[in-house]
């Protein structure tokens, strides 16, 4: 058979319609897996993000307690203080000061969703970059600066406030010199303690709310 009999005896229609049926096909399919690969991610982002929310939730009310209960004792052992530098500082109420002394309240956030998107390497899931910055900057700056604080402060109460303490008892509190200056320099660590303390517990405060608005706002719209 000649060349020009062998194209002619092709059923060149044939062919060209298997032709673009194969080639549709193909098509479709990595189509259909590219849709299935996108919802797949959407719904990834959007348990992520409602997660994110949870936590957050716990964190707000966490730090809402915190700043109530450290701003109501920065405000008693204040004019404590600038009496004690005054040199009018009265013994009454000394008990509930030195109470005071004692407190910390340490933040452990509730970060596990977030770590766990950060480890897996699923962070980018989270598509829009600036509300992913703002998640990465409350979790790594202000959630880090109250760890700092935490962790300075709990150095300082060991080595300084603590150490002084236990060299009283309840039946001692009242015989205490006030116009001992370690007295003073515990009663000002403690005030520094509670001023810092606050400070950086109603910023992270503040953040947290208002990245949990900007999360639920995205996740009506997933």
């Amino acid at each position: 058979m000649g060349i020009r009999k062998f194209f002619a005896s092709i059923n060149w229609v044939d062919h060209t319609i298997n032709f673009i049926v194969v080639i549709v096909g193909v098509t479709i399919a990595f189509y259909l897996s590219n849709q299935k690969e996108v919802i797949e991610r959407r719904e990834l982002e959007r348990n992520s993000l409602e997660s994110i929310v949870t936590d957050l939730e716990y964190d707000i009310d966490f730090l809402t307690h915190s700043t109530d209960t450290l701003g109501l004792l920065k405000r008693k052992l204040s004019g404590f203080v600038n009496d004690l530098s005054a040199g009018l500082a009265s013994r009454d109420s000394l008990f509930q000061y030195i109470s005071i002394y004692y407190v910390q309240i340490p933040f452990l956030p509730a970060d596990n969703t977030y770590q766990s998107l950060v480890t897996s390497g699923n962070l980018d899931v989270i598509r829009d970059f600036e509300l992913r910055k703002g998640i990465t900057e409350l979790y790594h700056r202000d959630y880090e600066a109250i760890k700092v604080v935490d962790q300075l402060s709990s150095l300082q109460k060991n080595s300084l406030v603590l150490p002084y303490l236990m060299t009283l008892d309840h039946g001692r509190v009242q015989n205490i010199n006030i116009n001992d200056p370690r007295f003073f320099n515990v009663s000002m660590f403690s005030l520094y303690y509670l001023v810092q303390k606050h400070q950086y517990d109603s910023m992270a405060l503040q953040h947290a709310k208002a990245l949990k608005s900007r999360i639920n706002q995205k996740i009506e719209t997933l």
